[in-house]
Order: C-alpha cells, then structure tokens, then sequence
C-alpha cells in the first residue's frame, strides 16, 4: 500500500531531514516516538506559518509510509555504544590477542533474574475482564544474579554462580536440598568487589587449574570491582566502556538464551503443577513453608538453581562457539581457528582485515611508494578493501557489462 502525496510537502520534507540528521549525528539513539514526531512536525509547522497544520496521526502515518519508516520497540543497549571511541582499544586488544589459542581466552559476565515472577497479562473469559485480578507472583521482585563464564570455543564451560540476598536461604536446609550450584550471598543480590573475589579463588581458581596449566586471558566489562582481581595464570582485558552489548560475547545470545530457557522450564512446571491439582479433584492443597514448584507454588532458590543448572548444561559448545564469533572481539586468526573447529573451514572472507594489510604492506615494499604519495595509511586500506569487494559493487558491475555490451557492438 503505498500513501498519497503529502499536501504540505515542506513540512514532510523538513521532518525527513531532521529524523535522518538526527539519527546520523546522535549517538546515543534518541527514541523518536510518536509523540517527538508529532512535537517536532508542528514545531516546523510553525516556523512555516502554517496555523491550520494539526500533525494529525493520518499525517504521520502516512509521511512513514511515504519514507519507509516503521515503529520498532528497540532492544539491547548496543546504541549507546561508543564505536569510533573504542575502536582502536578494541584494535589493541585483538592485536595483543592475536598469537593465542582460542581455548585459553575466556569470557564472564553476570546479570539479574527474577527468578519466581510469573507473567504479569492472562487470557479469561470475556464476560470476566472486568473483575480479574492478579497475584503477588505476578510482581514477585524477588532477584537472584548469576554469573557465566566460558571459552571462545566453548570447550570449557564453568558452573553457573549464583548470587542471593539470604546467607543460609531456608530451601537449602534438609537432606538433598543443598544448592547444586556455588552460591554467594550480597544484601542487594549483586556483585561486588567482596564477591567478586571470593568468587575468583573459591570457584575460578579452582577451576581453572583442572582445565589448563596454561596461561590463559579473561576479557571483562569495565566494570570497577573487576580491577582487583589478578592471578599469575591470568591476563585481564577491559572492554571499552558502554561497548558491551556490541563487544562482550556473552552479551550476543548467550545470557538471553540461558534466561529464555529457564522461563520456558520453569512455566512448563507450573503448568504441570495446574495438570496435577486438576487430576486431583481435591481442595488446594496446604503450602509448606519454604515450599517451592514441587509443592505447587512459585520458585524458590533452589528451583532457580536446579532450573539453571539444567539449561546451562543444555547450551552446547557450538552455540557457544558462533555467540563468540558475533561478538568480534576475537582476532582474525583466533575467529578462523574457531570457525575451522567448528565447520573444518576457514573463510577467506574471515581474513578481510590481515589480506588488506598485507596488500597495502607489499604495495609499499614494491618500489611504488611515488604512486602514494599524499594518500594516508586509512586510505590505502580503503581503496584495497573496496578493491576486494570490486565483484559485489553494483556501479562495478553495470560499467563492466557497459564494456562487454560496447565490445560487442564493435565486433
């Protein structure tokens, strides 16, 4: 469906250059909702003169169609990601990274779950919308943060650490309840630099002694209790700061995938919960204190753990492997080296950045050096990059098949 042509033109035209100036020149992504459009349209208008513009919704509408624009609900937070700042720490990073095996490089990062929150809308019979009413599981706040860590091939895959609020939670107590996973209490539920360290001598440490011998290199967030951790095994790299969700290959899917999976598990027993009182016939049954899915109620501690647990264990080291490789902070040889690992192949177009160094190095040892005189280091790379890229250029092309048509005009 395409819409008709605006019938005030210098309004649309204006609000097109700002949304596309706007966005060229921000770099934290400002949300330009209906509402700013709208603010923004009749600001123009009245700049014009034009008292009898209303920026109604069919106007707005119907201008995004005109230009192909459409309503998102953003997501991540890769927008406010400094890119051109972090791009020569990002550089270094690699560099120094370049000589290593993928095994030993290893990544953690942590995040918050609300592990017992049940979903907040339901579906009930119409002639009951009005008097439906929720549950305190619905905005259940109760929070636990857990920790992930792996390597770049994920080969080696450390137990999920989880983080409460409670020293000695009630659902660990008795006989086969003990937590499955190593578990550190904090009264806000989050890391801290105490935490933190109890964590890397208690469960990494540890760990890592039993996997390598070898010196291995952790890439962390900037975050500042990160600073005071150090172990002669262990080189530590910060990313750049606001560049994890671009950078931080746990930030790729891996997080997401683990909390998705949980959720999934954790609803699926609810339901089965629902089946069994049903097939029951009797009255709710009484709720023990402490109780958790197994006795029909929202999760407790140690259902998080269990649940964790079992979908961690479920991410295989290839979905691993290829969240590593999205992230692109391995370098060149280390990406390829993984890739080779995980198909038996290693793409030429994985070597991008190495084949255009190396041109630009021969072209400068060739003799030919008069012919670059003037052109910066960047601007050589440019030219050979574009030069690579010569058969997937569509102006390459039609000058290409203008030659071949006027060769043939001359036979």
């Amino acid at each position: 469906m395409t819409a008709r042509d605006s019938t005030f033109p210098e309004v649309d035209r204006r609000l097109t250059d700002w949304m596309l100036a706007v966005r060229a020149r921000t770099r934290k992504r400002m949300p330009l909702s209906f509402s700013v459009l709208r603010a923004k349209a009749l600001q123009i208008a009245g700049d014009l003169n034009l008292p009898t513009f209303a920026a109604s919704n069919c106007f707005l509408q119907n201008w995004a169609r005109r230009h192909d624009f459409v309503n998102v609900a953003p997501h991540g937070a890769g927008a406010s990601a400094a890119v051109e700042e972090a791009a020569v720490r990002m550089a270094r990073i690699r560099k120094q990274l370049a000589v290593f095996d993928p095994d030993l490089i290893y990544n953690v990062d942590e995040t918050g779950l609300l592990y017992s929150c049940l979903p907040s809308r339901s579906y009930v019979p119409r002639c009951d919308r009005n008097m439906a009413r929720g549950s305190k599981a619905m905005r259940s706040k109760d929070r636990v943060t857990f920790t992930l860590f792996c390597n770049a091939t994920g080969s080696h895959k450390y137990p999920i650490t989880m983080i409460g609020k409670a020293a000695n939670p009630l659902c660990f107590n008795g006989v086969g309840n003990r937590c499955p996973l190593p578990f550190f209490s904090q009264r806000s539920a989050w890391m801290d630099g105490h935490v933190l360290k109890r964590w890397f001598f208690e469960v990494f440490v540890p760990g890592l002694r039993t996997q390598t011998a070898s010196h291995v290199f952790l890439i962390l967030d900037n975050l500042s209790c990160h600073a005071d951790i150090e172990h002669p095994q262990l080189s530590i790299f910060e990313l750049p700061a606001n560049t994890t969700a671009l950078y931080q290959p746990l930030d790729q899917g891996i997080i997401a995938a683990t909390k998705r999976r949980y959720k999934t598990l954790n609803l699926g027993r609810v339901a089965a919960n629902m089946d069994a009182l049903i097939v029951s016939g009797g009255p709710n049954p009484r709720i023990p204190r402490g109780g958790g899915l197994d006795q029909g109620v929202q999760a407790h501690l140690l259902d998080a753990a269990r649940n964790l647990q079992d979908e961690w264990e479920r991410i295989t080291s290839v979905q691993i492997a290829n969240w590593w490789l999205t992230a692109e902070v391995l370098p060149v040889e280390a990406a390829a080296e993984v890739r080779r690992q995980l198909h038996g192949v290693v793409h030429v177009a994985d070597s991008v950045h190495t084949d255009v160094s190396e041109v630009v190095s021969l072209l400068a040892n060739a003799g030919s050096d008069g012919d670059f005189e003037g052109i910066s280091e960047d601007e050589r790379g440019r030219a050979v990059q574009a030069w690579f890229a010569a058969e997937e250029d569509v102006n390459t092309i039609d000058h290409t098949v203008d030659m071949v048509l006027a060769g043939e005009d001359e036979d």
